[in-house]
């Protein structure tokens, strides 16, 4: 049971990093342009650490709700109690590890796009 769920966590996890990564590079145009447009070199990886933080706390928001509705009546009806037993440590260690997984699922790709010349970028036609 642990193995099956290891291999659903690690799937997971890959699902997530890939899908932020190739939206991290879908930006790179973005990002020269903000270049361009005077932004500190420092500035772009802070915006979208601002983001990937905003991102995730909306998910981790929306997420908790729609978990805290399905298993309050899964518990309701199972043992007749509304409360769910989700130790607080655990949930913390979830959203944490969530947390860093999308920072640096993010930040890499966006280091690797900040190392093209922006004017590079921005000068070719799509």
């Amino acid at each position: 049971m642990a193995l099956a769920m290891a291999l659903v966590l690690a799937f997971t996890a890959i699902a997530v990093v890939n899908a932020l990564a190739m939206s991290v590079s879908a930006w790179v145009r973005e990002f020269a342009l903000l270049r361009l447009a005077e932004a500190i070199r420092r500035q772009v990886p802070g915006i979208l650490r601002t983001e990937t933080l905003s991102v995730l706390l909306i998910a981790t928001a929306l997420g908790s709700a729609v978990a805290l509705a399905v298993l309050t009546a899964l518990s309701t009806g199972m043992t007749g109690r509304a409360a769910p037993a989700v130790t607080p440590l655990t949930y913390v260690t979830v959203v944490a590890g969530t947390g860093l997984l999308a920072l640096v699922a993010t930040a890499l790709p966006g280091r690797v796009a900040l190392r093209i010349r922006a004017v590079t970028v921005a000068t070719v036609q799509e």
